[in-house]
C-alpha cells in the first residue's frame, strides 16, 4: 500500500476529526484558536465540563486540528484549511446525518420520503459558513456590478448572505424566501442581530407551489438571486419547461437574476479521490432520488428561457459557478 493512500485507521480518525469540527463550530470555538488560547480561557468560555473538554482536546490535538504550545491552543495549518471549509461538516454530519445513516432504508425502500431525515437549521447553517470561508468576495465583487434596490433570495436558509449583504449596502432592502420552518426562524434571528427588521422581510413559502399571483413583498424586486437550488427545481416534474416562466410570474420587476449551483461532474469520475464535497453532495442527492446536472445542462435551459447569460465564474466550491443572468423586458 502506497503512504499515500488512506488506511482503516486514517478513515476512521478522520470521521472522529469530522464530528469535532461539528463541535468546534456548535460551540463556536475555532475564533478562540485564532489568537491562541489556554485551557482555561476555553473552558470558562461557555462553561464547558473540563474533564471532558480535555478528552476533546487531546482528540483535536491527535487529529492535527490544533497543537499545544506552552500551554496555549492553536490552530494548526491543517486546522485553518478546515476553518475556511467547515460548512461542508456542518452540512453533511449536521444536516444530513440521519440519512446518512439510514442508507438502508433508502436502498430497501426508495420511496420512503427523505425529509424527515434531514435538519433543515444545520443545512443552512453550513451554507451560510461555506459562504463566509469560499464565496463571499466573489460574490461582493459581482453583485457590486449589477444595478438593483431590491433583492430577493429564494431559498435564503438562515438569511446570512442577505444580511451580509444589506449590512454593507444600507441602501438596499431585500426579503428573503425559504420553504423550510427551522431555517426562517433562524433568519428572522439573523435579522434581529443585524439590526435589519426593517430592511429585511421574510417568507415562509414554495413559491412555485402556491403562487396565485405576485405577493407585495416581491412587486419591487429587480434582482432574484438563488443558491445551490436549481438542480432541486430541475427535478421537479411540475416545473420543467416553466421554472423560468413561473420565476418572472412571481418577481414581475426582475432585471436579473444572480443564480449558483454545484454540477455534476464530466467527464465521469476517474479513479481519484474527488475534492471535498463533491463526494458526499453527490451521494446524498442520490439517495435522495435527485438527479444531478452537467454545465451544459444549466446554460441549455437558461437559452431556452430567452435568458441572456452576461457572466459564469467559477464559485469557491468545486464544481460550483456562478451565473449572472439579464432578464428580457
Amino acid at each position: 500500500m502506497g503512504s499515500g493512500e488512506a488506511t482503516a485507521s486514517s478513515v476512521f480518525n478522520n470521521l472522529m476529526l469530522g464530528y469535532i469540527i461539528l463541535l468546534f463550530n456548535k460551540l463556536d470555538l475555532f475564533p478562540h484558536f485564532f489568537s491562541g488560547a489556554t485551557f482555561d480561557q476555553l473552558q470558562a468560555a461557555d462553561g464547558l465540563d473540563p474533564v471532558r473538554l480535555r478528552s476533546v482536546l487531546g482528540a483535536a490535538t491527535s487529529s492535527g486540528l490544533i497543537r499545544e504550545k506552552y500551554s496555549v491552543y492553536h490552530l494548526t495549518n491543517l486546522g485553518l484549511e478546515l476553518h475556511r471549509n467547515r460548512g461542508f461538516f456542518t452540512w453533511a454530519i449536521g444536516g444530513y446525518s440521519p440519512l446518512l445513516e439510514s442508507m438502508d432504508t433508502f436502498l430497501r425502500s426508495p420511496d420512503t420520503a427523505w425529509q424527515p431525515y434531514v435538519r433543515g437549521n444545520y443545512v443552512a447553517v453550513g451554507a451560510d459558513e461555506c459562504n463566509q470561508g469560499l464565496m463571499q468576495a466573489i460574490f461582493d465583487q459581482v453583485i457590486d456590478t449589477i444595478p438593483a434596490t431590491r433583492i430577493a433570495d429564494l431559498g435564503c436558509g438562515n438569511a446570512g448572505r442577505l444580511a451580509d449583504l444589506l449590512s454593507r449596502r444600507p441602501e438596499l432592502t431585500g426579503v428573503g424566501v425559504d420553504i423550510d420552518p427551522g431555517a426562517i426562524e433562524l433568519a428572522r434571528q439573523n435579522s434581529v442581530a443585524h439590526g435589519l427588521e426593517q430592511r429585511l422581510q421574510l417568507v415562509q413559502e414554495n413559491v412555485f407551489a402556491s403562487l396565485t399571483g405576485p405577493r407585495p413583498e416581491f412587486d419591487d424586486v429587480e434582482l432574484v438571486m438563488s443558491f445551490m437550488m436549481l438542480h432541486d427545481l430541475f427535478n421537479l416534474s411540475g416545473l420543467q419547461g416553466r421554472l423560468f416562466d413561473l420565476m418572472k410570474k412571481a418577481f414581475p420587476k426582475a432585471k436579473y437574476y444572480v443564480l449558483a449551483d454545484t454540477c455534476l461532474r464530466e467527464p465521469p469520475p476517474a479513479a481519484t479521490a474527488p475534492p471535498i464535497f463533491t463526494l458526499g453532495f453527490e451521494l446524498i442527492h442520490g439517495l435522495r432520488g435527485i438527479q444531478l446536472f452537467p454545465l451544459s445542462y444549466y446554460e441549455e435551459q437558461f437559452s431556452r428561457a430567452g435568458l441572456h447569460l452576461v457572466a459564469r465564474h467559477d464559485f469557491g466550491v468545486p464544481g460550483t459557478h456562478l451565473f449572472v443572468l439579464e432578464v428580457p423586458a
